[in-house]
């Protein structure tokens, strides 16, 4: 038995665009995504279409949530990078979640050396079930990923060298499950590795990154009228690997290769 369930709103990742980047916001990342999710499930909202003579329906749960992200961004290269992009500490911003839909963007600062992160990330995926109903059920993930990560000294972040502004643009697929515990209280997983191109927002520079996506979202929904509480919890690791500049051939080849890990915490309303 097969399902999908397409589309989402690209206002999303507008919205995300325009908290950072403003006026010089790199277009690569808003263009890249639209591309992925135009060709893939396109810009409305659609019924979900299943393989099956099943009268069934699947519970929708959609939650905005406050989101902590603890990073730590590492060189991945030889030597000691110059400049040097490395990055430990907390991202706050925000999450929107729906079925088959995840969205997260966070802002972090370091005072001492004045440097600026920002993230921001979209999955969206359909599925191949594997067992169980629409409200319960094991599954396949087919995903569609797009992240946009700049870390800057303040004021440098249309940089050709002293930025590291990346794009990644990936495929993937892993384990999925949705689990409906109770009348109220639905538990919802996956873990996906990703591989993707990755690119220079500004620059002529371009590479590959693979990670790994994994989260649990726990709903409970209904609990004042029609709005309830979601909570998640994630962890991503990933690697840049990302080619040296042919305007610059003075600047090392690893320049922009790099490591990350991160942990995030996630609390918010649904309905």
């Amino acid at each position: 038995m097969t399902r999908f369930l397409p589309s989402t709103h690209l206002s999303f990742w507008r919205i995300m665009a325009a908290l950072s980047w403003g006026d010089s916001r790199p277009r690569i990342a808003a263009a890249g995504t639209c591309l992925l999710l135009c060709a893939g499930w396109g810009d409305r909202d659609v019924a979900a279409q299943m393989f099956s003579y099943s009268s069934e329906r699947a519970r929708t749960v959609q939650s905005v949530s406050f989101g902590y992200m603890s990073v730590d961004f590492r060189f991945d290269g030889d030597g000691t990078p110059n400049p040097s992009f490395e990055f430990a500490g907390p991202l706050y911003g925000a999450v929107y979640t729906r079925p088959n839909f995840h969205v997260a963007f966070g802002y972090g600062s370091e005072d001492e050396r004045d440097l600026r992160i920002f993230d921001a990330s979209l999955t969206t995926w359909g599925e191949f079930r594997l067992t169980g109903s629409l409200n319960s059920r094991l599954f396949v993930p087919i995903a569609l990923h797009s992240q946009y990560r700049r870390v800057a000294p303040d004021g440098q972040e249309d940089s050709l060298v002293d930025a590291f502004n990346i794009t990644v643009i990936g495929l993937g697929t892993g384990i999925g499950f949705v689990a409906q515990l109770a009348e109220r209280l639905q538990i919802e997983g996956r873990a996906m590795p990703i591989i993707g191109l990755a690119l220079r927002a500004f620059g002529d520079s371009a590479g590959s990154s693979r990670l790994i996506d994994t989260g649990v979202t726990v709903h409970v929904p209904t609990l004042a009228g029609r709005f309830g509480l979601s909570a998640g919890y994630g962890f991503t690791a990933q690697v840049w690997n990302i080619s040296a500049s042919s305007l610059f051939p003075a600047t090392q080849d690893d320049l922009f290769d790099y490591t990350s890990t991160s942990h995030s915490l996630s609390i918010g309303v649904n309905w």
